[in-house]
């Protein structure tokens, strides 16, 4: 039988696969189109508008409307890939896989700072990717894990 150390490093390795068959199968829809939404076209604007040198427009022009009341930061990230030279869509994605990024760091830090050792804050920053609602506003490209990111380091 099993220690229960071992029993831990199954069970932290399930969830680990679980998060990766879970982020392969929303890659697949993701690539296909399926989560481009109203949300990620307002992101997705706003970081081309700052890739042009607008940080928000007017709230009526001839761009059409503009205001927000979201924070700069991730519509920033999309301008910089932007500026790089990646397309709109490798952009967002970009700036969600580094949303996604800091999430698992910030959980594996926050994790081993409590004491917890290396296959437990590996089991939470797994799992802290893992969920499909977070899968799936990587790939619309929202601003909702970078939010959860700040909140883990903070």
């Amino acid at each position: 039988m099993p220690t229960s150390a071992g029993r831990a490093r199954v069970l932290a390795g399930l969830v680990i696969a679980i998060a990766a068959v879970a982020l392969t199968v929303h890659t697949a829809a993701a690539l296909g189109g399926g989560y481009l939404n109203v949300m990620s076209g307002i992101w997705l604007t706003l970081g081309r508008d700052l890739a042009g040198g607008v940080f928000y427009r007017d709230l009526l022009s001839d761009a059409g409307y503009g205001g927000t009341r979201y924070f700069p930061l991730f519509f920033a990230l999309i301008a910089l890939g932007l500026r790089a030279g990646a397309s709109l869509l490798a952009a967002g994605w970009l700036a969600s896989a580094v949303a996604a990024v800091a999430l698992i760091a910030g959980m594996f830090r926050l994790v081993r700072g409590l004491g917890g050792g290396r296959w437990l804050a590996g089991v939470f920053a797994a799992a802290a990717v893992a969920p499909y609602f977070v899968q799936q506003t990587l790939f619309e490209m929202r601003a909702d894990v970078l939010a959860a990111a700040l909140n883990v380091w903070g």
